[in-house]
């Protein structure tokens, strides 16, 4: 990484400090990072939903979906960390990245790494840093010394930031209804366990299942990559290497 071409301020933070750095950037970069999410994930997505719900039912596919997250979750950092370096990708370009990184990193993402508790600090590192065996090893080690517990705390946190979400979202969803309209509410949630659901509820389901997780889940992975550039920061003194730099140009500049 070259640290001169960051947009953001690079300098020490505290931890939920750093966390909240995420958080900025995820905001700053909001329309490349979910044009990019619509372009690469909302398919695989929806065609999971619709077909894991017509063989198992809407339960089993967001366990499928969930179970598949590591995957969505390399496409904000993606983002982010391009634009952190100042080039913002367009949706077919971050479609094109993505489907390499899910093609190469599938079978780990999936298996030895999915109940990763500290997933979104650590995914920069299977990502970004090119390492495999003892080096990962050793430089996952030197990064999660005192950070681990605050990114397993966001995970949690965020956990329960998308499940709220969910909720509200289907909870919201009687009193937008048109007035007048007699729709059995309980009948189709009733419908949800027994197989019995009408096809425009799964869908409803379904969408309101997808607005949390593209709500909560770059924010989620933004905060892990805030916290992944500040444990850099103290370790590579980042900040220092930076002010000296512009030290050295001022004095070549005052010659």
């Amino acid at each position: 990484m070259d640290v001169e071409r960051a947009t953001g301020v690079v300098r020490p933070r505290g931890q939920w400090e750093a966390v909240d750095f995420g958080f900025a950037l995820a905001r700053a970069w909001r329309r490349p990072l979910w044009r990019a999410w619509l372009a690469a994930v909302a398919p695989v997505w929806w065609a999971v939903y619709a077909g894991v719900t017509a063989l198992a039912g809407p339960w089993w596919a967001l366990a499928a979906l969930w179970w598949l997250r590591p995957l969505f979750s390399r496409v904000p950092l993606l983002v982010l960390s391009r634009a952190l370096f100042g080039e913002v990708l367009g949706g077919r370009a971050a479609l094109r990245e993505v489907l390499r990184l899910w093609a190469r990193h599938l079978v780990a993402d999936l298996t030895i790494r999915r109940l990763d508790l500290a997933r979104s600090f650590h995914l920069p590192v299977y990502q970004l840093e090119g390492l495999s065996g003892a080096a990962r090893r050793r430089r996952l080690a030197a990064l999660r010394q005192d950070r681990w517990g605050t990114a397993a705390a966001l995970t949690l946190i965020s956990l329960v930031l998308e499940t709220s979400a969910f909720l509200a979202a289907l909870a919201l969803a009687p009193a937008l209804a048109p007035e007048g309209l007699r729709i059995d509410w309980g009948g189709h949630f009733r419908g949800l366990f027994v197989g019995e659901a009408a096809g425009w509820f799964l869908a409803l389901f379904g969408a309101c299942a997808f607005a949390a997780v593209t709500l909560v889940e770059p924010f989620y992975v933004g905060g892990g990559f805030g916290l992944y550039l500040d444990r850099r920061t103290h370790l590579e003194g980042w900040d220092v290497e930076l002010a000296f730099r512009r030290l050295a140009r001022r004095i070549e500049a005052g010659r």
